[in-house]
């Protein structure tokens, strides 16, 4: 037998053998219950259940999407697979307007998931304005964001020359993005808009166009033709979730708004503001090094490099040039036998542009297809690009090893160091998921912290990541380098440092926190209700060492709270001497700017202390 052949013949082997273990992983259920605002059963409600490869891309393979309807005691249950994590909410009608559940994120086969009534997310008309000069109503359509770790959007429906925004589980506010519905770029964002829940009507407006001329040769001078040229429109925050460390919950429209012709040239239509002194054009092209090129406060740049000495001025077409680039693989792995990433890579960067006096940058996501454990981008990123996430997908021989070396299968999505050389050239190896450790979280009752969110720091690299537990308790960290590693949930607190010589398994005791109750009226004494509240830490204020560095990022963690009709609710806070700082997560309360006062609370661990905190809000200053 020759070596391609035992290793075809290997392959084939260890394939089944995981096909097997998988098939009888997926046969699993999900089962839950949906309940309104005051405990009772919801019939008739659909109940949505969303995994996605890549839970921060929808472009990233296909989704795993359930829905089911709850019974007359608003229970339900579907088949899911075993081995992903579900973002879950619900939806219903009913005699009044309709509402929409909270979230349940990184869901797991097996578990009961409750899904309560969300306040204020009732059915929205929403009206926009200067659609007629794109077309009309019948040219665009509507999708509103919907917030969950595993990214998703629900169309909205036609009334007339208005939208219906559906019931959703927005806490504060929806992003609403427009798209072309027909034409040479149907499908592509062409603005977005943000209203306001707790209101039954909702109104924003698409600037009028303003035409860009755009010319696009090569170092050579000659015109390039079938340059797709994008624009960046907006960064926004598309959820809440703790699962995601702050810079991770960003998502960047950059849609294509035209293609360069046989003589290299592009006309785009833009809704563009008046007064808009920033224009940022991104062209991308197979075979050429991605361009950064537009307008920075009114000074135009080509190449993410700023001339103050000019001012852009309209009509003046923006020059790009292209540098033919031969696309180079990224290794992801190097033993042919043991293929460790499968399906996609994705990069979360930061594009940027320099001038004299610094510069500014914005993120841009993208992903590549993987085959036979290398990834490539047919066109480089621009030159100065940092990249600031990469993660990919486990090849199931990976996920099979890390099995039976540990003794459950680990999620699929694998988060890795970036290398410092991902853009000039390809890495010959990244870490080795084989050198992962096994980390347990146990609640102080000594049962297994559930789907609590770990984040990790890596000391070399100094970036951080999070990861969920599974339904006992374990997640797969790192191995071969120290990380710091933090643990805030339900159940309790904890941290530790994990080195190479630790031990394997590695475990965290968790230590309960302490329950503060919050209340909030205004200057006349009445409660305010339905008021979203968060917690943050000042790291200045931390007296207890054990908590050093991760005292402000763990706090982060905290859930959001909703004031109920006494302008009451409890919030989950570390037993730690500091300064905490409550905000409003809405600042215009019944028509007015508002504002706490007082601001912040001294809590001592060793203290006595008032269980509740009292919280008046006044006019803003």
């Amino acid at each position: 037998m020759s070596r391609g052949q035992a290793v075809a013949t290997l392959a084939v082997l260890v394939g089944l053998a995981f096909a097997k273990t998988i098939a009888a992983q997926q046969a699993s259920r999900s089962i839950g219950r949906v309940v309104d605002l005051a405990g009772r059963p919801v019939a008739g409600a659909e109940v949505v259940l969303l995994s996605r490869p890549i839970p921060r891309d929808r472009d990233a393979g296909a989704p795993d999407r359930r829905t089911v309807k709850t019974n007359a005691r608003g229970m339900w249950q579907t088949a899911i697979e075993k081995d992903r994590r579900y973002t879950v909410w619900a939806h219903w009608q009913g005699a009044g307007q309709g509402a929409a559940s909270r979230f349940a994120e990184g869901v797991l086969a097996g578990e009961f998931v409750e899904l309560r009534e969300a306040p204020g997310t009732g059915p929205i008309e929403v009206q926009v304005d200067g659609i007629e000069l794109w077309g009309g109503p019948e040219a665009l359509r509507l999708r509103a964001l919907v917030g969950g770790e595993n990214l998703d959007h629900v169309e909205l429906a036609r009334l007339g020359d208005a939208w219906r925004l559906p019931p959703l589980p927005l806490s504060s506010g929806a992003t609403i993005e427009i798209l072309h519905a027909a034409g040479p770029f149907a499908g592509e964002v062409l603005w977005r808009g943000s209203i306001r829940r707790n209101q039954q009507r909702a109104r924003f407006e698409i600037p009028a166009p303003r035409e860009f001329e755009i010319e696009v040769t090569d170092d050579k001078g000659q015109p390039v033709a079938g340059v797709a040229m994008r624009w960046h429109i907006c960064n926004y925050w598309y959820t809440a979730s703790p699962a995601l460390p702050f810079g991770d919950r960003f998502r960047s429209l950059w849609p294509v708004v035209g293609r360069t012709d046989a003589a290299g040239k592009a006309t785009v239509r833009l809704p563009v503001e008046p007064a808009e002194n920033e224009v940022w054009f991104l062209a991308d092209k197979a075979g050429y090094t991605m361009s950064l090129d537009g307008f920075d406060d009114g000074h135009p740049f080509a190449g993410g490099k700023v001339d103050l000495a000019k001012k852009y001025e309209t009509g003046t077409p923006i020059k790009v040039t292209l540098k033919a680039f031969t696309p180079f693989p990224i290794v992801l792995n190097a033993d042919p036998l043991a293929p460790v990433a499968a399906d996609w890579l994705f990069l979360n960067c930061r594009v940027s542009i320099e001038h004299e006096r610094g510069g500014s940058g914005t993120q841009l996501q993208v992903v590549a297809p993987i085959v036979d454990g290398r990834a490539q981008l047919p066109s480089p990123l621009p030159v100065g690009t940092e990249i600031e996430i990469a993660e990919f997908l486990l090849a199931d021989t990976m996920r099979q090893r890390l099995a039976q070396k540990h003794g459950f299968v680990p999620r699929r999505v694998w988060r890795v160091p970036v290398p410092e050389d991902l853009i000039d050239k390809g890495p010959s190896a990244l870490p080795d998921p084989m050198a992962s450790r096994v980390l347990r979280v146990t609640g102080g009752n000594g049962r297994p912290a559930a789907r609590a969110v770990v984040r990790l720091l890596d000391s070399a690299s100094n970036r951080e990541a999070t990861v969920r537990t599974d339904r006992l308790g374990r997640v797969l960290v790192p191995g071969g380098r120290e990380q710091r590693v933090g643990v805030l949930c339900e159940q309790g607190i904890g941290i530790a440092t994990v080195v190479a010589e630790d031990s394997d398994p590695l475990e965290i005791v968790l230590e309960p926190l302490e329950r503060l109750v919050v209340e909030v009226k205004d200057e006349d004494g009445d409660p305010v209700a339905d008021l979203p509240l968060f917690v943050t830490l000042q790291s200045a204020a931390v007296e207890d060492h054990d908590l050093g560095w991760f005292a402000e990022k763990l706090v982060g963690l905290l859930p959001r709270r909703v004031t109920d009709a006494a302008g009451r609710t409890e919030l989950a806070v570390p037993p730690v001497s500091c300064m905490f700082q409550f905000r409003l997560a809405r600042r215009i309360i019944d028509g007015k700017t508002c504002d706490f006062e007082p601001a912040a609370t001294r809590r001592g661990a060793s203290e006595p202390t008032d269980p509740v905190h009292r919280i008046t809000v006044g006019p803003g200053r």
